[in-house]
């Protein structure tokens, strides 16, 4: 039964890896998120000033009962890297902004830049 579990998780994260959801935030990733559990997802977006490559990596809950993420974006060269570790709270918070603006074009994107910029639970690398 472990190892049909293994598979079948295994094969989870190579298929949400090769996803490119046309969405910034897709339903497969807001439920993931949502129970922060541990996935690759990998997705390019087009845009009128070159697409932008995003990798998100759920890592998962640590001891603390906090959800461990890092994100990588890069367009035109330049890349911007984040890890952060959030409560139940922040991701419930992350997840309505998520589901009301899928595209990332207001709300969502308004609140991920909250938690990115706050040292507390968010740290920045170029």
């Amino acid at each position: 039964m472990k190892k049909v579990f293994i598979a079948i998780s295994i094969l989870v994260l190579f298929t949400s890896s090769m996803a490119l959801p046309s969405q910034r935030y897709d339903d497969g990733f807001i439920v993931r998120f949502t129970h922060c559990l541990p996935s690759s997802i990998m997705l390019k977006i087009p845009n009128e000033n070159g697409d932008i490559s995003i990798s998100r990596q759920i890592i998962g809950w640590d001891n603390k009962y906090r959800c461990r993420y890092s994100e990588k974006s890069t367009q035109n060269g330049k890349t911007e890297a984040f890890s952060c570790n959030f409560v139940r709270e922040q991701i419930n918070e992350l997840v309505s902004a998520m589901k009301s603006d899928p595209n990332g074009d207001s709300t969502a994107q308004s609140s991920w830049d909250m938690y990115k910029n706050n040292p507390n639970v968010c740290t920045l690398s170029q």
